[in-house]
């Protein structure tokens, strides 16, 4: 996928952002171009190597349709989660590193009594 300036996009762990431009920096000796995210909340700024954006999960927005559809799945979702909070917090990692909302959305758990 091709982002470019002005693109609104998500970046897991952090959220909405606009890319704001392309710039080339040098680090270790290599030359690579970058994104710049301004995220959308907060004063936070990233830069994202062009060819990394998506092994790292950046996507853009998803629809209205999406979200009605997420929205639905949420609510029938029963998901019974390991109890142990470490093995959890990394089952949720992971899911959020794939950038998949819909893999995202079974992380739901329904609270316990």
């Amino acid at each position: 996928m091709s982002f470019k300036v002005g693109d609104r996009v998500v970046y897991p762990h952090h959220g909405a952002a606009i890319i704001k431009k392309k710039e080339k920096r040098e680090s270790f000796g290599e030359k690579r171009e970058y994104l710049v995210l301004q995220m959308v909340h907060g004063e936070l700024t990233l830069r994202v190597p062009v060819d990394k954006a998506e092994e790292v999960g950046m996507r853009p927005p998803i629809s209205e349709a999406d979200v009605e559809d997420l929205f639905r799945l949420i609510a029938k979702r029963d998901v019974r989660e390991p109890a142990n909070w470490s093995r959890r917090f990394k089952n949720h990692q992971e899911k959020m590193k794939s950038g998949d909302v819909y893999q995202v959305a079974g992380s739901r758990t329904t609270r316990r009594r």
